[in-house]
């Protein structure tokens, strides 16, 4: 078993602010990742892809240019946390929170930016690609 994994780098941008249009998107490149640190990420290996977020709106917890690694098996917000989603044609890296009426509460990481939320007759608008399992910059 080899020591590393390589996960795809994807052409995309997720953006982190009000959307970005993007097509499928093609692989890239790879990176190598140590696997025995992806088994503690409990994730399946061969669902994970890398894209980049672009703008600011969720400063300070991803800036533009940082590089997620999207679990695309997670395809529900079962729990809260960091999605990568398509929302009215748009790609985005939100903070989602499910409501009581199982609704969701789309959110920036920026204090001025206002919390959207999506009512759940209104659900089969959003697509989640994935959850956000770990962040990378440059520093």
């Amino acid at each position: 078993m080899a020591a590393t994994v390589e996960i795809p780098v994807y052409d995309v941008k997720a953006s982190a602010g009000p959307g970005t249009a993007n097509g499928p998107g093609s692989v890239v490149g790879h990176v190598p990742v140590p696997r025995a640190w992806l088994y503690r990420l409990h994730c399946p290996l061969n669902s994970l892809q890398a894209i980049e977020a672009k703008g600011d709106s969720m400063e300070p917890d991803i800036h533009d240019g940082d590089v997620l690694l999207v679990d695309t098996s997670v395809r529900t917000v079962e729990r809260s946390g960091l999605y990568v989603l398509r929302y009215a044609d748009h790609l985005r890296v939100k903070y989602l929170q499910r409501r009581a009426d199982d609704g969701i509460i789309i959110r920036s990481a920026a204090p001025q930016e206002v919390d959207e939320t999506v009512p759940r007759d209104r659900l089969g608008e959003i697509a989640i690609i994935g959850r956000v399992v770990w962040t990378g910059r440059r520093i």
